[in-house]
């Protein structure tokens, strides 16, 4: 049972790290199209307040050329002080609403470059992993019938040992040395 539990050791020692590489691999791409996908979530919220920044702009362009006429036809300098008031709170909304869309449109910039960046990590690693996946393939063609060949001998060997207590014994052993 031990020289069977050896030879198995020696075939999963032959694949290397391949299997763990592989697996790193695969959860770094799942892990980056989380990432655009996380992303893309936020540019659809940055577009809609894109799209109200823009709104609001021309809605604070229309107001303020509407107070605008409205200076001529004033009859006296309270009205007059008035609309200027207006015009100046108007503008000055619209000033911090140009900041926000100017925020708001280098953040969808910079979400862009980064979703691009992931893209293309995302292409760099899963030509890695088909390379990776390739030769794991490889190197276990070459053993995989001798590994069942070797866990079927092992299972009916563990079928034919009466000894309950002799396997518990064996199995916390491999376990203490990852031999199974």
């Amino acid at each position: 049972l031990h020289k069977i539990d050896q030879q198995i050791l020696e075939i999963h020692e032959g694949k290397g790290d391949l299997p763990n590489i592989i697996e790193e691999q695969e959860n770094k791409i799942k892990a980056l199209e989380n990432q655009i996908s996380d992303n893309q979530i936020e540019l659809e919220a940055l577009n809609k307040n894109i799209k109200e920044y823009n709104i609001e702009t021309d809605d604070f362009k229309s107001q303020i050329d509407k107070h605008n006429s409205q200076i001529y036809s004033v009859k006296s300098n309270k009205e007059y002080e008035a609309i200027l008031k207006e015009i100046d709170y108007l503008k000055d909304q619209n000033d911090e609403n140009a900041i926000n869309l100017k925020n708001a449109t280098q953040e969808k910039e910079s979400i862009n470059s980064n979703i691009e960046d992931y893209k293309i990590k995302i292409e760099e690693l899963s030509l890695k992993l088909e390379d990776n996946k390739k030769e794991l393939k490889e190197t276990s063609a070459l053993t995989d019938k001798e590994e069942k060949n070797l866990n079927s001998s092992k299972e009916e060997l563990l079928k034919e040992i009466i000894n309950k207590d002799f396997l518990s014994s064996y199995n916390e052993g491999n376990n203490k040395f990852n031999l199974s």
